[in-house]
C-alpha cells in the first residue's frame, strides 16, 4: 500500500529541552532542513532509514533536531515536502493543557 509523501511532526510544537524528531514517509530525500520564521536555515541533518511500517506499508525515514533549543517559529523541509510552522518554546504546553481541560 503506497501512501502520499508526508512529514510527521509535533504540530503543537516542542519544548526547548525536549527531543525534536520527524518522520518522513515515501520520500527520496536524504537530508532535511529546519528554517526559522525569517527563512534562515538554522539546522540541517541527515534522514536515517527506518524501514517499512508494517501496518501501512510506508517507507519511513527519521530525523532528529533536538539540538535546536532557541525559542521561535520554524518549518522543516525534506525534498519537496514542507511542514506548517510550529513553535519551539516552553509556553505552548501549559496553553495546550489549559485548552484541553476548559470547563
Amino acid at each position: 500500500m503506497q501512501n502520499e509523501s508526508a512529514i510527521r511532526y509535533n504540530h503543537a510544537g516542542y519544548t526547548r529541552h525536549a527531543p525534536k524528531r520527524i518522520l518522513v514517509s515515501e520520500s527520496a530525500a536524504e537530508r532535511f532542513k529546519v528554517t526559522d520564521a525569517h527563512g534562515n536555515a538554522v539546522f540541517e541533518g541527515a534522514l536515517r532509514d527506518c524501514g517499512t511500517w508494517r501496518h501501512t506499508g510506508e517507507r519511513m525515514k527519521f530525523g532528529d533536531f533536538s539540538v535546536l533549543e532557541t525559542p521561535g517559529m520554524y518549518t522543516v523541509t525534506a525534498g519537496d515536502l514542507r511542514t506548517e510552522p510550529f513553535a519551539i518554546d516552553d509556553s505552548w504546553l501549559p496553553r495546550a493543557f489549559s485548552a484541553a481541560v476548559k470547563s
